[in-house]
């Protein structure tokens, strides 16, 4: 028998170690593909938290030029702000906002009474002036736990103390 052949015995051995690598090769392909399908999910789940922080960013952006601008005029900020701050939210397309400042009420134009929404005091100078509501029309969440994310809120809170600093420079306390 020459090198090149084989005995029986030996072609079986060569077959089932080869059987054997290629099992453990396909192990490590699941694994790999297991690997890369979670890396994707978090490839995502990463991208659309980046996109909330850039919304948010924005919106800061814009209602601090809002309230540069609105330097006498506290009710055109109110109005502006209303229309601004629902585009900063998770889902702006189900977003309305409302601020109550004394007596005068300013809506976003689809606002709507409802259960979804945040809501904050504004103050000026340590009394409370107003509030400021930001809600969904319909609930957008399939439960009514964590509709709002936490940076929402103290979004929210950051606008509604810029606001309350407007206030006081445009109507100081007697």
């Amino acid at each position: 028998m020459s090198q090149d052949e084989l005995t029986k015995e030996q072609l079986v051995e060569a077959l089932r170690s080869a059987h054997l690598r290629l099992l453990e090769l396909e192990s490590q392909l699941h694994e790999s593909k297991d690997d890369s399908e979670w890396l994707e999910g978090a490839i995502k789940k990463r991208t659309y938290e980046l996109n909330e922080r850039v919304k948010e960013l924005n919106c800061l952006y814009q209602i601090t030029s809002i309230l540069e601008e609105s330097s006498e005029s506290a009710s055109g900020a109110a109005r502006r702000l209303v229309v601004a701050v629902p585009q900063a939210w998770q889902h702006p397309q189900l977003a309305c906002a409302r601020i109550v400042i004394g007596e005068r009420e300013f809506k976003s134009q689809n606002h709507i009474e409802t259960p979804w929404r945040l809501s904050c005091d504004i103050y000026v100078q340590s009394r409370r002036a107003g509030t400021f509501e930001v809600g969904y029309i319909s609930n957008p969440a399939k439960s009514d736990t964590h509709i709002f994310l936490p940076e929402e809120e103290k979004l929210l809170q950051e606008i509604c103390r810029r606001f309350g600093q407007l206030l006081a420079l445009i109507s100081p306390p007697a």
